[in-house]
């Protein structure tokens, strides 16, 4: 248990964080700006990446992308050097980030 009120405050909107809720209503509930919220704590936030991709890919894959053509669905998998790709089966490759790129959105 933490040592003080602001520890517990601390390790609730983390495990608000990492269960997958929002960052809106994180921030919301916690009195804090979304802004404020990910500057602060962006770094508590583990291990969502893969289920990320995976949204990315059905939300693609289920026509949510309103206006594009129709497809082989655009699919997306980590590079070797830690990047991003994504592509349409077989393996036409559409769009590549590096890991440098990733990195930037991230900070």
């Amino acid at each position: 248990m933490g040592k003080r009120p602001y520890d517990l405050r601390h390790a609730a909107v983390s495990t608000w964080l990492n269960a997958g809720v929002s960052a809106p209503q994180v921030a919301e509930w916690a009195g804090h700006s979304v802004d404020v919220l990910l500057s602060v704590y962006a770094k508590c936030i583990d291990g969502q990446e893969e289920r990320d991709l995976r949204r990315v890919e059905e939300a693609l894959a289920s026509g949510s992308n309103k206006g594009a053509t129709q497809e082989e669905p655009l699919l997306c998998r980590r590079t070797e050097d830690g990047g991003i790709e994504f592509y349409r089966p077989p393996n036409t490759v559409v769009r590549r980030l590096s890991h440098e790129e990733i990195e930037a959105v991230r900070s």
